[in-house]
């Protein structure tokens, strides 16, 4: 053997984007905690700890929108469009707000 080793491709940012790639993330924990942080969105991996959950702005919203669906009180918007193409709503009348447009 040579001696070389192969590096380990960097982890990136799910959310940022910088330079055409997603954003390289620091490592906080100097290459044995595996924990990596995104100076732009402030977005946390913690490797080791597979139960963690991020509390970055974009994590969060993400949580939040996936609770909705799961509750039924927001249509995906597949489910949306599916509603939009039946015959029923085609035969509704319209409202006064959407007939002025």
């Amino acid at each position: 053997m040579s001696g070389t080793f192969c590096q380990p491709d960097p982890i990136r940012c799910p959310y940022c984007v910088q330079d055409n790639e997603f954003r390289i993330m620091l490592d906080l924990s100097g290459g044995v905690g595996g924990m990596f942080y995104c100076a732009g969105c402030r977005h946390l991996v913690r490797m080791e700890v597979p139960d963690f959950q991020c509390l970055c702005r974009a994590c969060m919203n993400l949580r939040g929108a996936v609770a909705l669906v799961e509750t039924g009180r927001v249509v995906p918007i597949a489910d949306q469009a599916k509603r939009e193409k039946s015959p029923e709503r085609a035969m509704r009348p319209l409202s006064r707000s959407s007939a002025a447009r």
